[in-house]
C-alpha cells in the first residue's frame, strides 16, 4: 500500500459512511491508508493527487473531513459524466477549480488542522473557516429552509494574546467586509473567499481581497501566539452575530485553528503559576525548566490523562515548544495540537529510547461524534475518573445521546447503552465510550449500582 500511495499519479478514495468513519477514525486498514494519504500530501504538498469519489451516502455523511470542500466525482448512480471526470482528471483534462479570491466560486484546500473545530453558528446560518495552503478563507452555510438576503460577513477584530497582561490586546482597525452575498438559497452555501494570504515562508498572514478595506487592511499576523478573530455575521433575516475564532500562529509553520476554549482566559492565562513549580510529586519526573529542554522538535511524547484510555500508547511528535505551546501532532496524520505549558505538569522516561510521558493539569479527550481532540482543564480525580473519564448524569431517553447514537448510526457505527460491569469485554471487542461535545460521557443510573454508559463499536 505504502509504494502504491507514493509512486501512483492519482489516488481515489471511494467514499461511504462506513469509509468514512474508519478514515477520519483511523481505524484498521482504512485508518492506516489515512495516515498515508494525509502524510503524502502534507510532506509533498499533493493534495491535488488524492481525489474523492461519492458512492453511496451523502457528502456530509461518506467524505472525509480530510477532503472538506475538494471537488468530488459523483458515482452514485454510475453517470456517465461522473466516469468522464475521472478519466479526464487522469488525461489531465479536468476543468480545473477556479483560482481563489477570483471572482468564481470558491472551491477550499485541505483544511490543516484536525476536524470538527472550525465551524460557528449564527442562527441558521453556519460560519466556517478554513486554514489552507494560502491561508485563511471563510464560507457561509444556510441551514435554513428559507433563503437568507444580503449575507455578510466582517471582520470586527484581530487580537493577539498577552502573557503579560493575561487576556487579548485590541488592535486598533476599522472593520472591514471579507464576504458579501446578494442571496443565500435555503440549505445552500456562499461561493466563499479568501480573506488572508501566507506570506513568504509561512512568515505572516497578510490581507487580500477586493472587499477589503483599502485604507486600514487585515492586519498582519506575523507574531508567535495565539489571535483571536472576531467575525460578525448578518442578512436581512437575522440580526448580527458575533463568531470568534482562535488560530495559533507560529511564523515560518502551518497556522492550526483552536476550539473555542470555554474558559480560554484561565487556561491562557495561567502559565505564571507554574513557571516555576517543581512538576510531579515522584520518580522520574522534572521540573518545569528542564521538561522544556527535553521536549525538543521531534522528539515522541505520549499523553496522561487521555481518554478513552486505549490511546495511552500512541505517540504523538513534538513539533516545537514556546513560552506558551507546545504543539504536537500525530505521525503520518497531519494533525496538529495545541497544549498550553502551563497545564504541564512534568514529564517522565521510563529508559533511554523510550517516548516521555506527558503528565497534564486536565485531560487530552476526544470527541467521539466528530473524531477530534480537545483539551479540557478538568483533571480526572476519582477512581472512576481516572479509569473512564468524567461523566454526566444521563437517561435513555437523552435527547443529546439520542442525537449521537443517530449520527453514529449514519455512520454505519452500531452505538448502545451498556453495563458498566460490561465495559472491559466491551473494549476488549473494539467498543469505546462516547464522549459529547463538553468532553463527559453518557451515565444512566441502575439499579443496584450497575450503571449504564453509552458506547460505540469501532472494530472493523
Amino acid at each position: 500500500m505504502e509504494q502504491g500511495v507514493a509512486e501512483s499519479s492519482f489516488v481515489f478514495s471511494i467514499c461511504t459512511p462506513n469509509y468514512k468513519a474508519k478514515f477520519d477514525g483511523r481505524f484498521g486498514g482504512t485508518g492506516y491508508e489515512a495516515q498515508l494519504i494525509t502524510g503524502e500530501a502534507l510532506n509533498r504538498q499533493l493534495a491535488g493527487k488524492f481525489v474523492p469519489v461519492l458512492r453511496s451516502g451523502v457528502k456530509e455523511s461518506s467524505i472525509p473531513n480530510f477532503y472538506a470542500g475538494a471537488l468530488f466525482i459523483d458515482l452514485r448512480s454510475d453517470s456517465p459524466t461522473e466516469f468522464e471526470k475521472i478519466l479526464g482528471k487522469v488525461k489531465g483534462t479536468l476543468k480545473k477549480a477556479p483560482v481563489l479570491g477570483s471572482e468564481a466560486p470558491f472551491q477550499p484546500e485541505r483544511p490543516l488542522t484536525s476536524p470538527g473545530i472550525e465551524f460557528s453558528s449564527a442562527g441558521p446560518l453556519r460560519v466556517e473557516l478554513y486554514l489552507i495552503t494560502s491561508g485563511l478563507a471563510v464560507r457561509v452555510h444556510n441551514e435554513d429552509i428559507r433563503p437568507h438576503s444580503n449575507c455578510e460577513v466582517i471582520v470586527a477584530g484581530v487580537n493577539r494574546f498577552s502573557e503579560k497582561v493575561g487576556a487579548f490586546t485590541e488592535n486598533p482597525m476599522e472593520p472591514f467586509r471579507i464576504l458579501r452575498e446578494k442571496s443565500i438559497k435555503g440549505d445552500g452555501q456562499s461561493a466563499g473567499y479568501l480573506f488572508g494570504t501566507l506570506g513568504p515562508e509561512a512568515l505572516s498572514l497578510t490581507s487580500c481581497g477586493r472587499e477589503r478595506n483599502r485604507t486600514t487592511g487585515f492586519p498582519e499576523i506575523n507574531k508567535a501566539g495565539v489571535w483571536k478573530l472576531d467575525l460578525r455575521v448578518n442578512s436581512s433575516e437575522i440580526s448580527e452575530v458575533a463568531q470568534e475564532f482562535f488560530v495559533a500562529w507560529e511564523p515560518g509553520q502551518a497556522p492550526m485553528l483552536l476550539p473555542a476554549p470555554t474558559e480560554s482566559r484561565s487556561v491562557l492565562s495561567s502559565h505564571d503559576d507554574a513557571r516555576t513549580e517543581t512538576a510531579g510529586t515522584g520518580g522520574g519526573f522534572t521540573s518545569v525548566p528542564a521538561w522544556r529542554k527535553q521536549l525538543v522538535s521531534s522528539v515522541r511524547i505520549r499523553l496522561r490523562p487521555i481518554f478513552p484510555q486505549i490511546y495511552e500508547s500512541d505517540e504523538l511528535i513534538v513539533r516545537d515548544v514556546t513560552d506558551e505551546w507546545l504543539s504536537i501532532e500525530k505521525p503520518g496524520s497531519g494533525q496538529g495540537l495545541l497544549l498550553p505549558c502551563s497545564r504541564v505538569l512534568g514529564v517522565v522516561r521510563m529508559s533511554d529510547g523510550d517516548p516521555y510521558v506527558v503528565d497534564l493539569n486536565g485531560r487530552m479527550q476526544l470527541i467521539t461524534s466528530t473524531r477530534s481532540w480537545r483539551f479540557f482543564l478538568e483533571r480526572p480525580d476519582t477512581p472512576d475518573e481516572r479509569r473512564f473519564g468524567l461523566c454526566k448524569v444521563s437517561s435513555l431517553k437523552d435527547p443529546k445521546a439520542i442525537a449521537i447514537i443517530d449520527k453514529l448510526t449514519s455512520f454505519g457505527i452500531e452505538s448502545r447503552f451498556t453495563s458498566l460491569r460490561n465495559i472491559g469485554d466491551r473494549t476488549a471487542h473494539g467498543w469505546q465510550i462516547v464522549y459529547d461535545e463538553d468532553g463527559r460521557y453518557f451515565r444512566v443510573s441502575g439499579g443496584g449500582g450497575d450503571d449504564l454508559v453509552l458506547m460505540a463499536c469501532f472494530a472493523e
